[in-house]
């Protein structure tokens, strides 16, 4: 019976170890995930995607509806909606949705809808101008450092003076270290 315990502890032990060599497999895999710089771009992304949207938000509610709301009944439009099914107490009209559904009436919210739209369609338009920017700043900086070989019509960098694909010459760059090459 005593053989049975020290072999099953030596067996435990050895199980032990292995469990600690996976974690600390686990743990260095998971650093190395979080050390590329895609997951802490994503994470900043996130972060300012977040603050970018309050702003929107703030904008949409607090600026752009109630000026709309002036041509309207003069309410948010978050408070527009339509009675569905009355509440027990058989009242129909009701100044705002909280009042509503404090009474127990069933109500179809269209303006808080119309509301979500209209931020949304704000958000995607200044996305939109936002990575147009970017883009545009991108190829401004990307200069095109590549010609065409005339044997295989493949791209190669402008410096090269053979094609890395047919090992066709190339006409020599004109720079003055090309010049001083020759």
């Amino acid at each position: 019976m005593s053989h049975q315990l020290q072999e099953f502890g030596s067996g435990a032990m050895k199980g032990g170890k292995k469990a600690g060599k996976a974690a600390k497999g686990v743990w260095s895999d998971f650093q190395a995930f979080i050390n590329k710089g895609n997951v802490v771009d994503l994470a900043v992304g996130l972060v300012i995607g977040t603050a970018f949207t309050l702003v929107v938000t703030s904008l949409v509610n607090d600026l752009i509806t109630p000026v709309i709301s002036l041509a309207g009944s003069g309410n948010s439009f978050a408070e527009l909606f339509v009675v569905i099914r009355k509440s027990k107490s058989g009242a129909d009209r009701y100044k705002t949705r909280a009042e509503a559904a404090g009474d127990g009436a069933i109500t179809l919210n269209w303006g808080n809808f119309l509301q979500v739209i209209i931020n949304f369609m704000i958000v995607a338009w200044c996305m939109f101008i936002l990575i147009k920017a970017v883009r545009s700043m991108i190829k401004e900086k990307k200069k095109d450092d590549t010609k065409k070989c005339p044997l295989c019509c493949e791209s190669v960098k402008k410096e090269a003076i053979r094609c890395k694909f047919c090992c066709a010459e190339l006409a020599m760059p004109s720079s003055p270290s090309a010049a001083a090459l020759q």
